[in-house]
């Protein structure tokens, strides 16, 4: 090889490490910004999920009050919202109980908001339903 050669290859190559100088910084901040997208996008599925399980419980346990052969709407309605606030304290939001009866079943739906933790609005609705308690008479003898 030449002087002149090897002088050009020399050059060449200062200038490719240069160029390249910062690239792992640069990398490395992509996917620390990824890695953190993605744990968000965990805790928000997480908070969902303990939202959903929050909601089911508080429908069950005011389809439980409702059936009772004196339970009422306003003391299922009580007794839903005393569990949202055990189970779930502030992460559930816009909380809205329906309760529909009919002489025989009883219907609960309970509608709630998770917390955002990437601005993304999540809603869970649970429904509970089952036959209303009724206090009867025997059938007289004979």
């Amino acid at each position: 090889m030449t002087c002149l050669a090897h002088s050009l290859v020399r050059r060449w190559r200062r200038l490719a490490r240069w160029h390249d100088r910062g690239a792992a910084t640069a990398e490395m901040v992509l996917a620390v910004a990824v890695l953190v997208l993605l744990v968000l996008l965990i805790l928000q599925w997480a908070a969902a999920a303990f939202a959903g399980t929050a909601v089911r419980a508080a429908a069950d346990r005011a389809l439980e009050v409702a059936r009772d052969a004196g339970g009422t709407d306003a003391a299922a309605r009580a007794a839903a919202t005393s569990t949202l606030h055990t189970l779930a304290g502030h992460t559930v939001t816009d909380v809205s109980i329906r309760i529909t009866r009919s002489p025989t079943r009883i219907r609960v739906q309970i509608t709630a908001a998770t917390g955002r933790i990437l601005g993304v609005a999540h809603t869970t609705t649970a429904v509970a339903a089952g036959p209303a308690e009724r206090l009867t008479t025997p059938p007289p003898r004979r």
